[in-house]
């Protein structure tokens, strides 16, 4: 689901230029104000009236699918706990075993799998976690909370100044959805969700 890769061009693999400058430029800002959104950020799902009534042809004709995630989205901003990953994680295997039914992810019995293998081995100075396959974010949530306890938790200032994990989404609209659930639990400033194929992200030499 997810291994190491150097970000060392002389070994063929380089970082996304782009998003190394924004992530260098903005990390210690998007750091500072995350107290701040918590306290001043209402979610839309807890706004009154913010729901449109869908109107001729938007009631109808979407894909399953994605009237899932947007039932899912709906229910983890009502139910979880703004800024705490635990929380938005244990909200969405509610949605699954509830609401929803049924999500894929890899939640209860296969969760310590996860964690076990992630602690095995820490990201080294030059290296990333790569996820593959990101759709809501579950995962990514998980590994960037192991990342997060592993120097100190909340409170402790992050070491990086650069994403840890980078997980790859091929389809745009979880993409979205996924890096939406994953600011939910303030952890990206641990990762970076990139839309496409590995070959569309970073540079062969």
């Amino acid at each position: 689901m997810f291994g190491f890769e150097p970000l060392n061009s002389a070994q063929g693999i380089e970082i996304c230029p782009t998003s190394q400058a924004m992530a260098s430029q903005n990390w210690d800002a998007d750091r500072e104000q995350e107290e701040e959104w918590i306290e001043d950020y209402t979610l839309p799902s807890r706004t009154p009236h913010y729901r449109p009534e869908p109107e001729g042809d938007q009631a109808v004709g979407a894909q399953w699918g994605y009237q899932k995630l947007a039932m899912l989205i709906e229910y983890i901003e009502e139910h979880c706990e703004l800024g705490n990953p635990d929380s938005v994680m244990s909200t969405i295997e509610a949605f699954g075993t509830g609401v929803g039914q049924w999500v894929k992810v890899a939640g209860g019995i296969k969760a310590p799998l996860i964690e076990s293998a992630q602690a095995g081995r820490w990201p080294k100075a030059g290296e990333v976690s790569v996820e593959f396959g990101t759709f809501i974010g579950y995962t990514a949530i998980r590994m960037a909370r192991q990342l997060m306890l592993h120097h100190g938790g909340r409170n402790k200032k992050s070491p990086y100044k650069m994403p840890r994990i980078i997980t790859l989404e091929v389809d745009p609209i979880h993409a979205f959805v996924s890096r939406h659930i994953i600011d939910l639990g303030m952890v990206l400033c641990y990762l970076e969700v990139w839309t496409g194929q590995i070959k569309d992200g970073v540079l062969y030499h």
